[in-house]
């Protein structure tokens, strides 16, 4: 599992904390996510000038970015989509709340990286380097499992490339070629993260036979996308040299 702690720079009073984890109605901003809701006070709001992140998302409320007077009262609720699960914006927003992020596991943490690069700022940046650190942190989890996450996170916008030394900076190319060649792809962490590559549950198919014959392919196909994105970083000169 992978963990955040709390940004110590953040000073944010105990009491809009604990107006935030009580998720009231007077917390005027709404994000909405594709499994329910979470509320942030304007206050936090206003002080991390997280207006970008509504403005990406198609509110009106991003418009008025600029010097305090220009923006936005929120005076009524605002609220803005997101196609992400809340425990991904729950991630963010305890974190700009000055809280540590509850422990993730690896696609719950690509989640959150895809999350902060839809959008520029200053908190956001902050964070992303902190979930950097973290991967480089937990860097020596397999082969297969490395490359997977590389595959996921370069389709991410403005983000191919991002984590390339950060996963494999230290790593030798004979060592990465040794273990493409036996990929493990059957771990439970790799079926979650090669869900994430297909979008491909097929639970409704009840036929075994065709789940296998699916899996087998996806399988194959992964491993292909995979055995070039090794290609790509020796092009690169990612690996490590003694």
């Amino acid at each position: 599992m992978f963990k955040v702690p709390a940004n110590s720079n953040l000073k944010i009073s105990q009491t809009l904390i604990e107006d935030y984890k009580a998720q009231g109605d007077n917390l005027q901003v709404v994000f909405e996510c594709n499994d329910g809701e979470l509320r942030c006070s304007q206050a936090v709001f206003r002080c991390h000038k997280l207006w970008p992140i509504m403005a990406h998302n198609g509110c009106d409320c991003g418009s008025t970015v600029g010097s305090p007077a220009k923006r936005p009262r929120l005076s009524a609720i605002q609220s803005s989509k997101y196609d992400f699960a809340k425990v991904t914006i729950r991630a963010f927003l305890d974190w700009v709340h000055g809280l540590a992020i509850e422990p993730m596991n690896i696609c719950e943490l690509l989640e959150l990286i895809k999350f902060l690069t839809k959008w520029k700022n200053d908190i956001g940046s902050v964070l992303m380097d902190s979930l950097r650190k973290e991967l480089h942190f937990h860097r020596n989890f397999e082969v297969s499992t490395r490359l997977l996450v590389l595959l996921i996170a370069n389709k991410f916008e403005n983000f191919d490339g991002e984590l390339d030394k950060t996963l494999f900076g230290m790593s030798k190319l004979e060592h990465v070629t040794d273990q493409l060649a036996n990929l493990n792809l059957e771990s439970e962490t790799n079926k979650q993260l090669m869900k994430m590559i297909t979008e491909e549950e097929n639970e409704g198919d009840n036929d075994d036979i065709a789940k296998m014959i699916l899996l087998k392919m996806n399988q194959y196909h992964i491993s292909t996308q995979l055995a070039k994105l090794v290609l790509d970083l020796k092009k690169k000169n990612v690996f490590f040299k003694e």
